[in-house]
């Protein structure tokens, strides 16, 4: 009889020990440091039972815990590389239940909170590096709950506001640093619904808004830390519609736009501080047309622009005060194509550049007071290439040679009033190869 109880109770403990079976991974592709050790049951990969080891490549725990017939159980840790723990979370039957912990590397604690069946329930809290609170939510079965707050890390309340069937309903408030209230409005089911006003440090009210179903709408002004008003306007669905005005710190008015659906249109206004006007915008095809007029504080103008199709076009011109032009610049379909002209404060030529798609490309010609060619320069996409000539205003010539790719190239031969060669230089890449003078 002891003999057949002995043989059963082998017989079981053979079955016991075939029945679960010990795995080993490693890391590829080399296949030799240990990944993880664990058990299965009945050669069921999904059928993990008992401890759970995982290691780091590089050695050390990385992660230990339990599991029963394929459900983690019991208490899960996991570790940074250097050994210290980075979070605990306790599993039943398989699902996240009671409190856990995450924890930075230096060891102090990230965030806490509690599961029930898996869920999040009850207050989570997260910190900042230095340990002080960063957030606080409450949890109904996973779901935002209630109160809902923001610190900075200096301890100072950052943000409150009040969670309903996880969104944000309801009053909300946001502080500076140093503690004063920053703004105040109101959440309608995650949406922001009403007056949303900000503030500065000294509680005098910056900007003053009305939000419509998430947008702003409706009449909004913004106010200097001394209460002056500098912005004025109108929104519709988020968007500029209407006038719009700003002021500087005197109150002098500073622009006056008028804006249709976010863009400008018609005639708008900028002002110097003394009052005189600056620029003047004037659109005749909304975001695409536009003149714009730039003035001196004296009434004359300082350059015009013009855009046709969103696109620069025209002849833009650069003027003196005295109301000669200073420049003249050659716009088709946003790009540079025709003479650029440079003037004196005569109103005298003194230089003119031709130019293709935005290069400067063809014979630059610059002139005497008097009207004579001072200098000839070929250029090719921008860059000096071919013959360069200076001249005496008696039109001899006074210098001229070549350029290759912006540098002096070849024999370069200089005159004196007479015609007569004073000095040749022959140069290859831009470096001087020899030099003679007569």
């Amino acid at each position: 009889m002891k003999k057949l109880i002995f043989t059963i109770l082998l017989s079981a403990f053979a079955l016991a020990t075939i029945a679960q079976q010990k795995i080993t991974t490693r890391y590829k592709p080399e296949d030799k440091i240990v990944k993880e050790v664990y058990y299965i049951l009945d050669s069921d990969s999904s059928l993990i039972h008992g401890d759970y080891v995982k290691y780091f490549q590089e050695g050390g725990v990385s992660v230990e815990g339990k599991f029963n017939e394929g459900s983690p159980v019991g208490t899960f840790t996991e570790y940074y590389e250097n050994g210290e723990l980075l979070q605990r979370i306790t599993y039943e039957e398989g699902k996240k239940t009671g409190p856990f912990e995450i924890f930075s590397r230096s060891g102090k604690p990230i965030q806490k909170g509690k599961y029930v069946d898996g869920m999040l329930d009850g207050l989570v809290i997260a910190y900042h590096e230095n340990g002080n609170k960063k957030t606080e939510t409450s949890f109904d079965i996973n779901v935002p709950s209630g109160l809902a707050k923001e610190y900075f890390s200096n301890g100072n309340l950052k943000t409150e506001f009040n969670y309903l069937k996880g969104k944000q309903h309801g009053a909300a408030k946001t502080y500076h640093e140093t503690g004063e209230l920053s703004s105040e409005f109101t959440y309608n089911m995650g949406v922001i619904e009403g007056v949303y006003k900000t503030f500065y440090k000294n509680r005098q009210v910056e900007f003053e808004y009305l939000y419509v179903a998430g947008y702003k709408n409706g009449p909004f002004k913004n106010y200097d830390g001394d209460g002056s008003l500098r912005t004025e306007g109108t929104y519709i669905d988020g968007l500029y519609d209407g006038p719009f005005k700003t002021y500087y710190l005197d109150g002098a008015r500073k622009e006056e736009f008028t804006f249709v659906k976010g863009a400008k249109t018609g005639k708008n206004l900028t002002y110097y501080e003394s009052g005189e006007v600056k620029i003047i915008e004037n659109y005749t095809r909304i975001t695409q047309d536009v003149t714009i007029d730039t003035y001196y504080k004296s009434g004359a103008v300082k350059t015009k622009e013009i855009y046709v199709n969103a696109s620069k076009n025209g002849l833009w011109s650069l003027h003196y005060e005295n109301g000669k032009i200073q420049r003249t610049i050659p716009y088709s379909n946003g790009v540079v194509n025709g003479f650029v002209k440079d003037y004196s404060d005569q109103g005298i030529l003194e230089k003119q550049s031709p130019y293709q798609y935005n290069r400067n490309t063809g014979i630059e010609t610059a002139f005497y007071p008097s009207g004579r060619i001072q200098r000839t320069t070929s250029y090719v996409n921008g860059l000096k290439s071919g013959r360069h000539q200076l001249f005496y205003e008696s039109k001899k010539v006074k210098v001229k040679g070549n350029h290759r790719y912006d540098l002096k190239e070849g024999t370069w031969q200089y005159f004196d009033e007479k015609g007569e060669i004073t000095k040749q230089e022959r140069y290859s890449r831009g470096k001087l190869i020899s030099s003679s003078e007569n």
